[in-house]
């Protein structure tokens, strides 16, 4: 039976994951989170062929030991593994870098602590799984991203915004073509993903429903800097969905590539 392990999978699009992939009976899913206790959507689809396991992407042997439990109920092997885990937001998410004054040691602080999530979390988390994938068949490593981190992108919409975010993410990018050298040679495939502009608050803590501040600007910026796409938010059912049939289609030529939902370099082309 394959074996696909997602990271962060309490809500949004981690959820959505171990949801598709729950629906075969055929597919082992290990879903992590952080806190079985808050991962009150996740919880009720632990079954015959679904795990539920707690890790701290902040803590290097709760990530062991989840790897260790994972080879437990995967006959020591994993196919895939999803990098889904991240840290978002924060009160200065849409500060830019004029506002700074006053407030250095706070803006310091969400550096930080988004960079040891974002970007160490997803390193410790990969290589604690690395014995598992090169048991397994297809040994293939997913890690969310954004375009947020992606140079071009950045430049055409004119983003002054999200600075720790989309440093974050440029490095996951950068983390992403290491694993993939460093791994070519034993068969494995490495990708980064943008999923999109994705409306996860149906499963995010707070007024289910409400988009998050700054979520229409960022639309509008998006719109404007590609007038050829059209400034609709995914639904977690559509942008994974759209993933996993890019998953299934990757190729030895695609280690180490950065790219759409859809496989593609154009992140906003309908």
């Amino acid at each position: 039976m394959p074996a696909w392990v997602v990271i962060g999978a309490s809500r949004g699009i981690g959820l959505e994951f171990v949801r598709q992939l729950a629906s075969n009976p055929d597919t082992v899913v290990v879903a992590v989170v952080r806190s079985k206790q808050t991962a009150v959507h996740l919880v009720p689809l632990a079954g015959p062929n679904v795990h539920v396991f707690e890790a701290d992407l902040c803590d290097r042997e709760s990530l062991k030991a989840a790897a260790a439990e994972t080879a437990k109920v995967t006959d020591g092997s994993v196919d895939v593994l999803i990098n889904n885990g991240a840290k978002t937001g924060g009160e200065h998410y849409f500060t830019t870098m004029n506002d700074y004054d006053g407030i250095e040691d706070a803006v310091d602080q969400e550096f930080m602590d988004a960079y040891r999530v974002n970007v160490l979390g997803v390193m410790w988390t990969t290589l604690a799984f690395i014995p598992l994938l090169r048991a397994g068949e297809t040994k293939k490593i997913i890690n969310i991203s954004s375009s947020a981190g992606d140079l071009d992108f950045v430049q055409r919409i004119k983003s002054r915004t999200m600075v720790a975010y989309s440093c974050d993410k440029a490095g996951l990018n950068m983390l992403n073509a290491k694993f993939a050298n460093q791994y070519r040679d034993e068969g494995f495939i490495c990708v980064s993903f943008s999923p999109g502009i994705v409306n996860t608050e149906e499963t995010t803590p707070g007024k289910p429903g409400e988009l998050p501040p700054g979520f229409n600007q960022a639309l509008k910026a998006i719109s404007a800097g590609y007038p050829e796409w059209t400034p609709i938010a995914y639904t977690p059912q559509e942008s994974v969905s759209k993933m996993l049939d890019t998953v299934a289609r990757l190729r030895p030529e695609d280690n180490g590539q950065f790219m759409s939902e859809k496989g593609t370099k154009n992140m906003y082309k309908d």
